[in-house]
């Protein structure tokens, strides 16, 4: 995944600004993105290959591409998805899981996700996402309770599930998110 590089054409979408780099051949590096402490930072690269804090017109034209980009993302309402969020004041890395398959369109009915084995989600409910991202019963009842990992390393194979599902795209729509591109697209709040 490179979500957290900022392409010159792909990204920033240089025939709207008016440089010419299209006809220079292959996709340039412009930058990066990248989450500190929950919020967004841009960083250009400058002439000498270093990196600097990108400026408020540059961050502008990028959000405007990135969110014609998400306009046009297919996401269908009866999916599990993964998404990479920063918990504080810890500053560790989880997976939180958002299952859209019962979700309704007001801001009450609107899931936001959960960690991935916190307290209050039973392996059973892992179980269950694996489940559904794989398309099959990978725990099924021939299945020893004592056979089954535990909340931690199940919560591992459902990322490795997703990632797994992003990259070979299928059905055509996303399933994991980096934290980056989940702050884009306001995937833990509600909208």
């Amino acid at each position: 995944m490179d979500a957290n590089i900022i392409y010159t054409n792909r990204d920033y979408n240089t025939s709207l600004t008016g440089e010419d780099t299209l006809s220079k051949g292959k996709d340039t590096i412009w930058g990066y993105k990248i989450v500190r402490n929950g919020e967004l930072k841009y960083y250009k690269k400058n002439a000498t290959a270093a990196f600097t804090s990108a400026p408020p017109s540059d961050i502008k034209q990028i959000n405007k591409i990135t969110n014609m980009r998400i306009k046009n993302e297919y996401l269908p309402n009866d999916t599990i998805i993964g998404y990479l969020e920063e918990k504080m004041p810890a500053k560790t890395i989880s997976l939180k899981i958002r299952d859209k398959t019962h979700q309704g369109d007001k801001g009450t009915h609107i899931k936001t996700g959960s960690v991935c084995g916190n307290d209050g989600m039973k392996k059973a409910k892992i179980k269950y996402f694996i489940h559904k991202v794989l398309d099959n019963d990978r725990y099924d009842a021939t299945y020893k309770t004592s056979d089954v990992p535990g909340k931690p390393n199940l919560c591992n194979e459902l990322e490795l599930y997703l990632r797994n599902n992003e990259h070979m795209k299928k059905n055509k729509f996303r399933w994991l998110y980096t934290q980056e591109e989940a702050l884009e697209r306001k995937l833990n709040t509600k909208k």
